[in-house]
């Protein structure tokens, strides 16, 4: 499928979880996935694109290739597919559970 924002971004993702008590208490008792929901692109004129995750983006890997769902003491690789406006910028990972921001420029 083609990207519906304009490109697509493939990111290599190597996660490792928490003991089990603090990741209890941050996803009470739920697993961890990375949502392509809590990421953002800025493009190089400063506007920032809130929603890089589309249809287009998800069906462009197989299972077998995306990051898994997480649960406490777990180490996980995978990707994710984003589908950004421009092929220069700066990509967001901001999750909801925590009070910062990850940035990483294209």
């Amino acid at each position: 499928q083609k990207p519906e924002n304009g490109h697509f971004v493939t990111l290599d993702v190597s996660a490792e979880t928490g003991p089990r008590e603090q990741f209890q208490e941050a996803f009470y008792g739920t697993d961890y996935m990375f949502n392509p929901h809590e990421w953002k692109f800025i493009t190089p004129a400063g506007t920032t694109a809130n929603s890089v995750a589309s249809a287009a983006s998800y069906m462009c890997l197989p299972d077998a290739e995306r990051i898994p769902e997480m649960g406490p003491a777990e180490r996980a690789t995978g990707k994710i597919v984003l589908d950004v406006p421009a092929k220069t910028g700066t990509l967001v990972y901001a999750p909801g559970f925590v009070d910062q921001a990850w940035e990483w420029k294209l």
